[in-house]
């Protein structure tokens, strides 16, 4: 009974390793916030909000769809948030003449054969 208890666990833990390296590995997904200390202080962010940094400036972000940068009027980079608190990001990424797609849509990346990307994740909140 004990071992086939015991097997019953360690089957279950597997399919979840197997899970997360699954979701790792693909080139589609969200982000989920890490627990990692702020690199400086923000005085009074909320608890909901979305602190984003840019070298040594930040700023933080409470409503969702939230646009970070906008070029001739369109959005080129957004962030969205689920309920859950898991981070999409939309980014568009075009070549000098302009031609090239955009790279990665809300929760998604897609990469041509002429980007060259690289892609480290190790946990959830890369």
């Amino acid at each position: 009974m004990y071992a086939i208890f015991a097997l019953f666990i360690l089957t279950c833990l597997f399919i979840g390793w197997i899970d997360k390296q699954t979701e790792l590995s693909s080139l589609h997904g969200w982000l989920y916030p890490a627990t990692q200390p702020l690199p400086f202080p923000c005085p009074d962010v909320p608890k909901t909000a979305v602190t984003i940094y840019c070298n040594d400036n930040g700023f933080t972000a409470t409503e969702f769809p939230h646009t970070i940068l906008k070029v001739k009027g369109q959005k080129r980079i957004v962030i969205d948030r689920k309920p859950d608190g898991a981070l999409g990001v939309s980014l568009d990424v075009f070549d000098a003449e302009g031609k090239s797609p955009p790279v990665s849509k809300m929760g998604e990346f897609t990469v041509n054969h002429n980007n060259i990307l690289r892609m480290k994740r190790p946990d959830r909140s890369s």
